[in-house]
């Protein structure tokens, strides 16, 4: 049953988007960049490097206070 997920998703999406200062969303991570734990959540082991990223960082508003750290897949390789 989706429907209480999507309601959520649909709320979260227009109160972010009717606000003052909209949410900034991070989507921007290119494989290759630096793993900050203090903005990130390694969802397998942590590394120096970032892979790709699977969820994004969320922050109140531009340059703002960070709201949800992203998760992100970690480089095992060097």
């Amino acid at each position: 049953n989706l429907h209480p997920f999507i309601r959520l998703c649909v709320k979260c999406a227009w109160i972010s988007s009717v606000q003052d200062r909209p949410l900034s969303i991070t989507f921007k991570l290119k494989p290759g960049s630096n793993f900050y734990p203090d903005v990130m959540i390694s969802r397998n082991a942590p590394a120096p490097e970032v892979d790709y990223l699977v969820w994004p960082i969320v922050f109140k508003y531009d340059n703002g206070p960070l709201l949800l750290k992203g998760i992100v897949h970690c480089s095992q390789l060097k």
